[in-house]
């Protein structure tokens, strides 16, 4: 088992597992392939096809696997927010 620590895209041949940051919130995304996702105390598991992503704020240990050669892209609560924040340009 892999273990994720940063963000950014990670590739994941398939059939691979991996672990992800305990960082909350931490945003999942599939940027290419399938991923299955399944976190600790939550009977639900998540299933992501490319395009999709999914907010995760519970605590927990979270596992991704990847079912066929996947990118998955992680951002942790900075990027999150960063990325989320409207940039303003004021003319002079």
């Amino acid at each position: 088992m892999h273990t994720l620590d940063a963000p950014g895209c990670h590739r994941l041949p398939a059939r691979t597992l991996a672990e992800l940051p305990s960082r909350r919130p931490l945003e999942v995304a599939s940027a290419g392939g399938t991923l299955w996702l399944t976190l600790d105390g939550d009977p639900r598991d998540l299933v992501l096809e490319r395009g999709e992503r999914v907010l995760i704020e519970a605590p927990g240990r979270v596992i991704a696997q990847a079912f066929d050669a996947a990118v998955l892209e992680l951002r942790t609560a900075e990027r999150i927010f960063a990325a989320a924040t409207p940039k303003l340009a004021f003319a002079s």
